[in-house]
């Protein structure tokens, strides 16, 4: 499985199928997830992206990505996938990195 990390929510879903259509035309990938990180305040609620942090309150918020197949918030992770999580590499759909990228 590939695992494809967003940095956040896919602003459109032209750049979701745009990558999806380039990595199975051109890899032998069997399985590939796109995963965007989002948080949640108290407060405020739903919040794009990785916010450890409210900007808003300053509330400490949850974090949630997927691991291991789910998405869970990631203080419950074990301490090795918390320090596979601060280690990884996110794609953005937003910069035109993919040859023919058309948003």
């Amino acid at each position: 499985v590939f695992h494809t990390f967003l940095g956040e929510r896919l602003h459109s879903w032209k750049a979701a199928a745009n990558l999806i259509k380039k990595m199975a035309e051109n890899t032998n990938m069997p399985y590939f997830t796109l995963t965007p990180t989002f948080s949640v305040c108290p407060t405020h609620g739903y919040i794009t992206g990785e916010a450890f942090t409210c900007p808003t309150c300053a509330s400490e918020c949850e974090v949630y990505s997927r691991v291991v197949g789910y998405m869970r918030p990631v203080k419950q992770w074990n301490d090795g996938k918390q320090a596979e999580f601060s280690i990884r590499s996110t794609f953005d759909a937003a910069a035109p990195v993919i040859e023919g990228y058309d948003d």
